[in-house]
């Protein structure tokens, strides 16, 4: 007779040197900033090592946003998206050493458009320039509106017409019932 005993094996996972750690969670204050603008980036989790060094850079001219101390486990960086970084399509990358001492790079993509704001904290009132083509006539007032609202309407009321004749139908029906 044979007895099989199940034996139980604990195994501890640590990503080798230089391999990201997924182990984390990311978010930005916003993906669709403004040349010039003030964004947040954070990292919650056991991202980065405390106490290391973590960089912050974006993929245009200067590239470099900072460098920054991790603090344990989270990790958040308010940086300036330069004014003079070109709209559209880029990433912001902040990267240390993760809690394993490997590499850590965390992307966060970005759409750079809008207004681009001068100094760090433009407010209203404050000094502001807008890019684009084109030329503006008319009243000077936005149309804010869709040109569907005649039809909305012409729909509300076939709805309240119906409605009326269901309540009417009911009523003739209870009144027949009850004589």
């Amino acid at each position: 007779m044979l007895l099989f005993t199940p034996a139980l094996s604990i195994v501890a996972y640590a990503p080798a040197a230089g391999a990201d750690y997924k182990g984390c969670q990311q978010s930005i204050s916003t993906s669709t900033p403004a040349p010039g603008q003030n964004v947040t980036v954070s990292a919650v989790g056991d991202c980065f090592l405390p106490n290391s060094q973590v960089n912050v850079t974006i993929d245009c001219s200067p590239s470099s946003l900072g460098t920054f101390t991790a603090t344990g486990a989270t990790f958040t960086a308010t940086v300036a998206i330069p004014s003079d970084c070109p709209l559209g399509e880029h990433t912001i990358k902040v990267s240390g050493t993760n809690v394993f001492s490997g590499k850590q790079v965390l992307s966060y993509p970005v759409t750079i458009g809008g207004v681009q704001v001068l100094g760090n904290n433009a407010t209203s009132g404050g000094n502001a320039t807008g890019t684009g083509t084109g030329t503006e006539t008319g009243t000077g007032l936005p149309f804010t509106g869709n040109g569907g609202t005649g039809m909305l309407l012409g729909i509300v009321a076939a709805l309240m017409v119906m409605g009326a004749g269901l309540v009417v139908g009911a009523r003739r029906r209870s009144a027949r019932t009850t004589l």
